[in-house]
């Protein structure tokens, strides 16, 4: 009854991009987008196989893949933004976030950061990974995507705490998994925080320059 209903949503959600397509040129190239339609499709199917899957290893791959797969849609909402040269930071259109819409209903919310400028997806797949398969052969990513370089939508403002928050993170990761592909990145970022860190130490520990008298 859920996967009907499921199937029915997104069906009601094509109905609707199409219909965008009589909406002004912008709406109608991203609702026909190619790209953004097979990425629907396909997280539409991974959708299908979570629901479906008859082992917590192969519920465990399903989210991952659907995580993935909302990282690529969020990427080509990102391009698909419409911007005008001297009109300020892009607006989502209606359209961009129907489609926001129909990754939420298949289980990845995928926000726009107006500091960044972009879109993002959550990392609730690669969290269900992790939950569901901790040992997994694909730990390392869902860990690094989900808890070391999650997307988030903020500034660093470069405090004591931020850097040894990262110098903590980084670290962790490097001890868990010494053997990823993403350890040579987290290495290269745990020096950078160090140094940062060092560097803002070496400057609160400088004396205040006294006030000159005339």
């Amino acid at each position: 009854m859920r996967k009907r209903f499921i199937f029915a949503l997104l069906m009601v959600s094509t109905i609707n991009l199409i219909a965008a397509q009589d909406q002004p040129q912008a709406a109608s190239n991203v609702a026909a987008d190619p790209q953004v339609v097979s990425i629907l499709k396909g997280m539409a199917t991974l959708h299908s196989q979570i629901d479906s899957a008859q082992t917590l290893q192969a519920k465990a791959e399903a989210w991952l893949n659907l995580n993935r797969q909302a990282d690529v849609l969020a990427k080509r909402m990102t391009q698909l933004l419409p911007t005008t040269p001297g009109s300020g930071p892009p607006t989502p259109t209606p359209t961009l976030n129907q489609i926001a819409d129909q990754s939420k209903v298949m289980g990845i919310v995928v926000n726009y950061c107006e500091i960044g400028t972009d879109w993002a997806a959550d990392s609730a797949g690669y969290v269900n990974y992790l939950n569901l398969w901790p040992d997994g052969p694909n730990a390392d990513e869902a860990f690094w995507k989900s808890k070391v370089e999650a997307n988030a939508c903020g500034d660093f403002e470069g405090t004591a705490e931020e850097y040894e928050q990262g110098i903590k993170m980084y670290g962790d990761f490097i001890k868990r998994f010494p053997a990823s592909s993403f350890t040579a990145r987290a290495k290269s970022q745990l020096e950078g925080y160090q140094a940062g860190l060092h560097e803002l130490q070496d400057q609160q520990a400088k004396p205040a320059p006294a006030n000159s008298h005339n």
